[in-house]
């Protein structure tokens, strides 16, 4: 079962919904294209729109960090509850990416209602299996436009969605024209070690 926390919760005055359509969402601009895509060409009024984000575990982000030089960094610091601010960090982070959304799709769609999730785990699988137990009606997923070396070489959420996710996907790709407007994100996937640093090195710095 997926770890997951509501964080927008969802307005209980909209009763059932006719879909329940799964967002995808993180803090890049290609997050921001897929939830624009969404409201102008699919959500209909009378959906859930559950925006979820997914955050890497407290013990991942740690584990990369000191992988990739973070105990020489460290050296003989301690750093008192360093998970805790971690998850305490993922939980901002998270927020102000599904209220930023949340804003949007209330904004652009009246009649639909939304709900925004924090999950923790490796983000294409979470995303299948949170789908999966959620029985969605769709999923929405961004693209980031990667090369066919690159999807080989790193694999792609959005190419692992479409393969194991049983209802419908939808991936909101941008158009070359729009690819362009998105960079230098495109082409540009960030590497995990980039990911954990900040939270590690704020976690640090408020010990």
């Amino acid at each position: 079962m997926v770890s997951s926390t509501v964080l927008v919760p969802a307005d209980a005055t909209f009763g059932a919904p006719k879909r329940t359509v799964v967002v995808a969402v993180d803090s890049s601009k290609f997050s921001a294209h897929a939830v624009k895509w969404a409201t102008t060409q699919f959500l209909q009024a009378g959906d859930l729109v559950v925006l979820l984000n997914v955050q890497r575990s407290a013990d991942v982000v740690m584990s990369d960090f000191l992988a990739h030089g973070g105990a020489s960094a460290l050296g003989d610091i301690y750093v008192p509850d360093a998970a805790g601010k971690i998850e305490q960090l993922n939980k901002s982070a998270a927020r102000g990416v599904l209220d930023g959304f949340a804003a949007v799709v209330r904004a652009s769609c009246p009649g639909v209602n939304v709900q925004g999730v924090l999950a923790i785990g490796s983000a294409k699988e979470v995303i299948v299996e949170f789908v999966s137990e959620l029985k969605a009606d769709a999923l929405v997923v961004g693209s980031r436009g990667i090369n066919a070396l690159s999807r080989s070489l790193i694999g792609s959420v959005s190419d692992y969605c479409l393969h194991h996710t049983q209802c419908p996907v939808l991936v909101a790709k941008p158009t070359a024209a729009e690819l362009k407007t998105l960079l230098p994100e495109a082409n540009q996937p960030a590497p995990l070690f980039e990911e954990a640093k900040p939270a590690m090195f704020v976690a640090l710095s408020a010990a």
